[in-house]
């Protein structure tokens, strides 16, 4: 998802924790239960689906937001 922008003092203020990952981390593999929602400060994030890259997010995306419905 593509927000125009986000207001990085509003989620801070929200409770949730500022976690940082390193190149080649897993953040979450599919078919896993979700619990959060994950915005991407700095960096960018690839979504592999079965090894194959298929979408590159970069600051102010967000993703892991379907865990939320």
């Amino acid at each position: 998802m593509k927000p125009t922008s986000i207001d990085f003092q509003v989620l801070s203020r929200a409770g949730g924790d500022r976690r940082s990952y390193q190149a080649g981390d897993v953040i979450f593999r599919a078919g896993e239960a979700g619990t959060e929602l994950y915005v991407v400060r700095d960096g960018t994030v690839a979504v592999e689906v079965k090894g194959n890259i298929v979408e590159r997010l970069g600051p102010s995306e967000i993703f892991g937001e379907m865990a939320l419905v």
